[in-house]
């Protein structure tokens, strides 16, 4: 039995990002369901997720198939107002980064799927600063394929 496509996309982002080279060291994993304690965030987690797929017709003999995945990044914030605001700082620098690298790059795992777009909003998720003192922030990630 094969794994759905949405999976196989999201395994195949892992890879690139564990691959590539970003200012703050990146081991992402793929996961259903993303859940972490406070404790568990001490360090940088970034966690990719399949999200969606949906097919449609592209022509008599090929089908569309648009496949979004999701990357959370989230680590606990230090404490201290200037010391959060430099690791708040850190990581939206991540984010760009990791924006940048997917932007148009293909997937070595999976190279009939092509890049579309990538969505950040909001970039980061205010209400989880303030109550829990972490920084959460998604990526939205659409790749096209035809099949």
């Amino acid at each position: 039995m094969s794994d759905a496509l949405a999976v196989l996309v999201a395994d195949a982002v892992v890879a690139e990002l564990n691959a590539g080279t970003f200012s703050e060291s990146v081991s992402a994993v793929r996961s259903f369901l993303p859940e972490y304690d406070l404790k568990d965030l001490k360090d940088l987690r970034v966690t990719v997720l399949p999200a969606g797929d949906d097919l449609s017709s592209e022509s008599r003999g090929a089908n569309r198939r648009l496949v979004r995945v999701e990357i959370g990044i989230q680590k606990r914030l230090p404490t201290g107002e200037e010391a959060e605001a430099e690791e708040m700082q850190a990581l939206l620098l991540l984010l760009e980064e990791i924006k940048a690298y997917l932007a148009g790059r293909t997937l070595g795992g999976q190279p009939a799927a092509r890049w579309l777009a990538t969505e950040n909003s909001p970039i980061y998720d205010p209400e989880t600063v303030q109550e829990h003192r972490s920084f959460l922030s998604v990526l939205r990630v659409s790749y096209l394929a035809i099949q």
